[in-house]
């Protein structure tokens, strides 16, 4: 047991741990899951109370549209009671006997009254009138639609155990059908109002009827209203458009209704969350579609929701440059350390090798001044390791260059031309340089320690990777206000997956690696650098065979006096 655990944390041990940067972008995606998640959430809450305050205020517009409604159905079925008092006053022996100068009220079709023998009569009106005509017409379409008079009879009786019921009168389902207990409920109904009962509405198929039933000396009858329901329900519909625009009026069976389609039309109103009956009339008022949703695109919620958004961005962008910032300086100090290392331990394994033979006496005479070149080659690398080292730890710290030296530009050309031609022609490669006519005259403020700086890593670049027999040349020459430093050689130049690392720090290509060229990768870093901090520019042109740099330079800016 004690080797198994012994194996396990020596797994653990030895397993690759994620990087860096890994752990940072999982970070980064769990913080905005969070934010992301709540924010849904925040958004779904908005909505769903917004879309409760919605519903709130349908239900308020349609309760105040109920009672509205109601009570002018109320007002219109009293008044139609009264009216139903005054023309049934006095049964008419014949149709159209007393005289009655006006049509039916409005949402009215016919008054009728129904003996158990069917026969109708309307309130008397005057014969041969319009009136008349138009009221006999009705009568005839009423009695070929209802030719059976136990149709009114069963229907009215069902409602009047549906009311009974509503007010608590008798339990559901006392009363019975028509046909048996019918007549008893009738008589007790007409007791309570007297001679006549109350008027009830009536689905009957697709008409509503205001019923009653009534004691008259030809016996006991029905008396009803033939409504215009169309005409009804456009009325009650424009006195509610303005609160309900999309509303609707159904028939129901809330009232007592016989035919089926009637509890269809119930059950449809009352699957509607947004529907009323309205009591006591077979009939229910439903609030039709919804209003659309109405929010702003710019709410109290999302707008913190937008200012959270943008403040955790700010910060995990902040977080996220201080994170890479730190993380590419570690890597650079890991690199520099590893490249510096690297470089500084041949020069001193060969300084420490050649020193000790030549203080042994082990190197004969004849071969002392080869190993004395050597150490010095050693030394002048050791030193332009050392130089670039320091200038690359200057412009980290962002000291800015001394632009104290003035001089024309064929004085710069007389002090770097010879330490360029020693380096290249050591190297075992030619050099030439030449100044454009009218150029060596112009005058520019710089420092030529870091002028020289540039111009001799790019020589040292070219006798490291152009090779022996090749030729390296400089022109220097004014162009737009700017004095130009092209250095060119007929090497290979550089590869076109390299080009864009080449001013990278510690950037050496796959070739120089792979070849163990000396250096660390710094010289074209330092020099770009030092270019942009004397005001000008370090390119390399990819059009130019060979490998090829342009270093540009501002001239005749403060340039009037030549340092002594």
């Amino acid at each position: 047991m004690r080797r198994h655990l012994q194996l396990l944390a020596l797994k653990i041990k030895t397993a690759p741990r994620p990087s860096a940067r890994a752990v940072f972008a999982l970070c980064l995606v769990m913080v905005f899951f969070a934010l992301g998640w709540t924010s849904a959430s925040l958004l779904q809450i908005e909505t769903a109370r917004r879309a409760e305050l919605r519903e709130c205020a349908l239900g308020r517009s349609l309760d105040v549209a109920t009672r509205n409604t109601t009570v002018r159905l109320a007002e219109w079925v009293a008044i139609e009671t009264r009216r139903m008092d005054a023309l049934f006053e006095t049964p008419p022996e014949t149709p159209f006997a007393q005289p009655l100068p006006t049509l039916p009220p409005p949402y009215v079709r016919l008054h009728f009254q129904i003996s158990s023998d069917l026969v109708a009569a309307t309130p008397a009106i005057l014969a041969g009138t319009a009136a008349a005509v138009a009221a006999e017409g009705v009568l005839a379409e009423l009695r070929a639609r209802f030719p059976n008079a136990g149709e009114f009879h069963a229907a009215f009786f069902h409602a009047v155990s549906a009311h009974m019921r509503g007010l608590g009168k008798i339990p559901g389902g006392a009363l019975g059908g028509a046909a048996t207990g019918g007549g008893r409920a009738g008589s007790s109904e007409r007791r309570r109002f007297g001679g006549v009962s109350a008027l009830l509405p009536v689905w009957i198929g697709n008409d509503l009827f205001l019923l009653r039933a009534a004691d008259t000396p030809q016996g006991d009858c029905i008396q009803g209203v033939w409504v215009d329901w169309p005409a009804l329900r456009e009325a009650l519909l424009e006195g509610v458009t303005g609160e309900l625009p999309a509303a609707d009026i159904r028939k129901s069976s809330s009232a007592g209704a016989g035919g089926g389609t009637a509890g269809g039309a119930a059950g449809a109103g009352a699957a509607d969350s947004a529907a009323r009956s309205l009591f006591p009339m077979p009939l229910t008022l439903c609030a039709g579609a919804r209003p659309p949703d109405t929010t702003p695109l710019v709410t109290s919620a999302r707008l913190v929701l937008v200012v959270c958004w943008f403040f955790a961005i700010l910060a995990l962008t902040g977080g996220a440059s201080v994170f890479f910032a730190i993380l590419a300086l570690s890597e650079r100090r890991a690199a520099f350390v590893s490249a510096v290392t690297h470089e500084l331990r041949t020069p001193l394994t060969t300084f420490q090798l050649y020193t000790e033979m030549l203080a042994e006496g082990m190197v004969p005479p004849e071969g002392a001044k080869k190993y004395i070149a050597t150490l010095r080659d050693e030394a002048t690398r050791l030193t332009h390791l050392v130089e670039n080292v320091l200038g690359f730890a200057r412009l980290e710290r962002g000291k800015k260059m001394r632009r104290d030296d003035v001089l024309a530009l064929s004085e710069i050309a007389e002090r770097v031309a010879p330490r360029l031609r020693a380096r290249l022609e050591g190297a075992g490669m030619t050099f030439a340089e030449s100044t454009a006519a009218g150029a060596g005259d112009a005058r520019l403020r710089t420092d030529i320690t870091a002028v020289e700086q540039i111009l001799f890593n790019l020589a040292d670049n070219a006798a490291k990777y152009a090779g022996e027999g090749r030729r390296a040349e400089l022109e220097i020459n004014v162009r737009d206000g700017l004095a130009v430093f092209d250095f060119r050689d007929d090497g290979p130049g550089i590869p076109r997956a390299s080009r864009r690392k080449i001013f990278n720090p510690f950037h050496r290509s796959a070739e120089a690696a792979a070849g163990r060229k000396p250096g660390v990768g710094l010289g074209l870093a330092i020099s770009r650098q030092l270019a942009r901090q004397l005001g000008g520019e370090l390119v390399h042109l990819a059009d130019v065979s060979g490998c090829a740099f342009r270093l540009t330079l501002p001239v005749g800016k403060g340039a009037g006096k030549k340092r002594g």
